[in-house]
């Protein structure tokens, strides 16, 4: 019952629209049924997935003596240098981030899971390193780096951390063998890695009045940056407003748009997020100083307070183009003209901008609670029970009042 958990959630291209990185879902279907660490992982993924979904908690306690193993079986591995460097083994990195913080995510322990998520990052990035510039001239490989980028900046956006100068060295490799359709997403990651410079310097908490007006600068001309890409995008990234999905009514947020992939909506809301976060970060920087500061000659605003309401105004636009995206990722693998159960596959990288909208400054009551009943739907459906946890933390700052 595992195995068939596992392939509908996290490889659903039975229905014939093909998901991210099909290279590294070959790796899986071939490994899924032999002996080794992999298959372990995928058991204990697939189990753990299920005692949530069917209220079956002695499945847990096996899961976690599955996932032991594959962690012994791991260490093994890495003895030898030729499977230490291989795909499966990458493959087998991501997969534990994905059992310690999606499925076995607890309120009680969120710092110990951030620290765990922390060093399974480290270690991709590690393997990264000892495989060289080869890899990126691999499809296989290629797949997982690019996969491996996504995770780090939304982890280091998240955190207000700077990006790890290995991936960054990585990433100026990457253009080197980059294909066109990858241009636009590889673009907006060299963005996203400012954006993570500046918000760490911000978590320095700096007030002297030349310091503020100089983040200010600096985070308007990321923000630009981030406009600029968006104008710039060839048509094959350009989405386009569409009629809502016949869905109950409390998984909709009113309009809808249809995207060329799930790739692209994806990349999307990483942008979408990005502005954001940094528009949020202007909040903090102005509000105890409004008044105070003169209006600086590289701002193109006339006060400080006209940067507030702007900052306002891109927060909402953002979080509504957020909204937008779900219901087009909750049927991306739909069957054509039937819609079946949300597939975990496609829900986990929208659990963060969804995080990141319902927590917003300007989110509404009602926006907040489709959110949440989002979340907990999610959570019931796939058993990823990153979603109940990030449902709480929406409702904890839904009635408490927002601390700038």
């Amino acid at each position: 019952m595992a195995l068939p958990f596992f392939f509908y959630h996290y490889l659903p291209n039975a229905s014939g629209r093909a998901l991210s990185h099909p290279d590294c879902v070959s790796i899986l279907y071939t490994q899924a049924t032999e002996r080794g660490y992999l298959a372990s992982l995928i058991n204990a993924v697939g189990l753990g997935g299920l005692a949530y979904v069917r209220n079956a908690p002695s499945l847990i306690h096996v899961a976690g003596h599955i996932y032991a193993g594959a962690l012994h079986g791991i260490r093994v591995a890495l003895a030898e240098p030729a499977e230490a460097v291989s795909d499966q083994m990458l493959v087998a990195v991501m997969l534990l981030a994905l059992y310690e913080v999606s499925l076995f995510w607890d309120k009680r322990k969120v710092e110990l899971k951030i620290t765990v998520i922390r060093r399974h990052v480290d270690g991709a990035l590690a393997l990264t390193e000892l495989r060289g510039t080869g890899q990126l001239r691999n499809r296989v490989g290629r797949s997982i780096f690019l996969s491996l980028r996504t995770e780090v900046l939304v982890n280091c956006l998240d955190r207000w951390l700077r990006v790890p100068a290995a991936l960054t060295n990585w990433m100026n490799e990457a253009h080197i063998f980059e294909h066109p359709q990858e241009a636009p997403a590889a673009r907006l990651a060299d963005i996203v890695v400012n954006a993570c410079t500046i918000l760490a310097s911000l978590k320095e908490r700096v007030t002297e009045k030349s310091n503020v007006s100089a983040y200010i600068c600096e985070i308007l001309s990321v923000d630009k940056a981030l406009e600029s890409w968006a104008n710039s995008l060839p048509d094959d990234y350009k989405y386009s407003r569409s009629p809502p999905l016949k869905v109950s009514a409390p998984t909709l947020f009113g309009e809808s748009d249809s995207y060329p992939g799930i790739d692209i909506v994806h990349t999307w809301n990483l942008h979408r997020c990005t502005r954001i976060i940094l528009h949020q970060a202007l909040f903090e920087i102005l509000s105890p100083h409004t008044g105070s500061l003169p209006p600086q000659p590289a701002i193109s605003y006339s006060s400080h307070e006209q940067q507030l309401q702007a900052s306002d105004k891109m927060i909402q636009e953002s979080s509504r183009g957020i909204y937008s995206s779900v219901s087009y990722i909750l049927h991306f693998c739909d069957q054509p003209g039937r819609s079946e159960d949300m597939r975990g596959a496609c829900i986990l990288p929208l659990l963060w901008p969804l995080y990141v909208a319902g927590t917003t400054r300007t989110a509404t009551d009602t926006a907040r609670q489709r959110v949440i009943f989002q979340m907990q739907k999610i959570a019931e459906v796939t058993g990823i029970q990153k979603a109940k946890s990030m449902a709480l933390g929406i409702q904890k700052s839904y009635l408490s009042p927002p601390v700038i």
